[in-house]
């Protein structure tokens, strides 16, 4: 049974934002540290700065474990897994949850298939508030299809469907509240999973500013650390190297920029390590410019690396949000992105940036040359507007506090 506690009259999950509780958060899938962590972590720290009692738990990885956590005064574990995350049987769930007796249980989600069935279930029973963050788009179902009977007389009616579909709807009926990181977000779960869009709150992440800020120091290091003339302009982006992130669009754009302005002393960075970095490299070379391109591998210190590209890009094929974008114009530098998802909600105004289409990459090329045409006056005063937007718009510390007050029932 679980014991008493001051929350033991409130209906499950109508807890009270300004009653102090205690709050399980579960992470999983996580296969390194990017925007769902640092948000993760954002909101965790939020919650302890208001009073609550936090337990961050890590199943079947240890990404956390390099964040320095005494400080900030919340408990850090991590739970390994006996079998894959759906397979998990209900009772296993229910243990887990009735040894931190929480009165919140968040699922802090790095992709739409982060779910278990059995969770639903024990966080729903057991707990009074289920809270889900979802922080990447959703893929749509696989078409339905069903075989026919009695030698196709007698059509099926696609069990096989249903029987994938239904948890995945009931997986967001089931939480008492989801929270997103964008509208585009929001919508992919309302078209494809049922998820009703009156009962959705979306929190935008943020960044602080004090930490990504243009700094001269850093610009210098780091051009020299990768061998690129002082007066060469880099295009780039600091990140994984993954196909999702279209970094190959990037290098079609360097061909176009070369093509265009041949006398324009140009470099391509693409910093951070990934499985496509071979790809990459041969890319690069089969379009003739593998000159004019760095991948330096992984940067330990992304704020500090941004300082040296002066054109940001990000070609992405789908962004749940953003935030390497709002980390690039936090430090001043002009921005191309396509309008994958999120970055559409982060560009609002042709000052801040370029937003050319998703997968248009006739335009993006466009783009990104007239960025490498502009004066060095006009670049600096765009990238100024773009971090006057994200201060007003994209602080980490009030996004977080907004984000804390949600998951507590504010």
């Amino acid at each position: 049974m679980r014991s008493s506690s001051a929350f033991d009259g409130l209906r499950p999950g109508l807890i009270s934002a300004d009653r102090y509780v205690r709050i399980v958060v579960l992470t999983h899938a996580t296969v390194g540290w990017g925007g769902t962590e640092a948000n993760t972590l954002g909101a965790v720290r939020a919650l302890v700065v208001d009073g609550h009692d936090v337990t961050l738990i890590q199943l079947g990885h240890r990404v956390y474990d390099s964040v320095e956590t005494t400080p900030d005064g919340y408990r850090l574990v991590h739970v390994p897994l006996p079998g894959r995350l759906r397979d998990l049987s209900l009772a296993w769930w229910y243990r887990l949850l009735r040894s931190y007796e929480p009165d919140i249980c968040v699922l802090s989600k790095g992709g739409f298939d982060t779910r278990a069935s059995a969770l639903d279930v024990a966080a729903r029973m057991y707990v009074g508030r289920y809270v889900l963050l979802e922080h990447h788009p959703a893929a749509p179902p696989p078409p339905r299809t069903s075989s026919r009977h009695l030698g196709g007389r007698i059509p099926g009616i696609g069990l096989w469907w249903w029987r994938n579909h239904i948890p995945a709807r009931l997986h967001l009926r089931l939480a008492h509240r989801v929270i997103t990181d964008s509208e585009h977000v929001t919508k992919l779960l309302c078209h494809h999973y049922g998820l009703r869009r009156s009962e959705t709150f979306v929190v935008h992440p943020g960044i602080d500013p004090a930490i990504f800020a243009l700094r001269e120091d850093a610009r210098v290091r780091f051009r020299n650390a990768w061998g690129i003339p002082s007066r060469a302009l880099v295009l780039g982006s600091v990140g994984r190297l993954a196909k999702v992130k279209g970094l190959e669009r990037s290098l079609r754009a360097m061909r176009g920029v070369c093509a265009s302005l041949p006398d324009r002393p140009v470099r391509l960075v693409l910093a951070g390590q990934g499985p496509e970095r071979d790809t990459l490299e041969r890319e690069a070379t089969a379009l003739g410019i593998s000159n004019n391109v760095v991948l330096p591998g992984y940067i330990d210190a992304a704020a500090d690396a941004l300082s040296a590209i002066d054109v940001y890009l990000m070609p992405s094929r789908e962004e749940g949000f953003g935030i390497a974008l709002l980390e690039a114009m936090a430090c001043e530098r002009v921005c191309v992105a396509m309008n994958s998802g999120g970055p559409g909600e982060i560009l609002t105004d042709a000052s801040l940036g370029w937003l050319t289409a998703a997968d248009d990459e006739a335009s993006f090329t466009r783009a990104v040359i007239e960025a490498v045409a502009m004066s060095d006056a006009e670049r600096a005063a765009m990238g100024a507007r773009a971090r006057a937007h994200v201060e007003a718009n994209f602080n980490g510390a009030e996004q977080m506090r907004h984000l804390a007050r949600l998951i507590v029932g504010g």
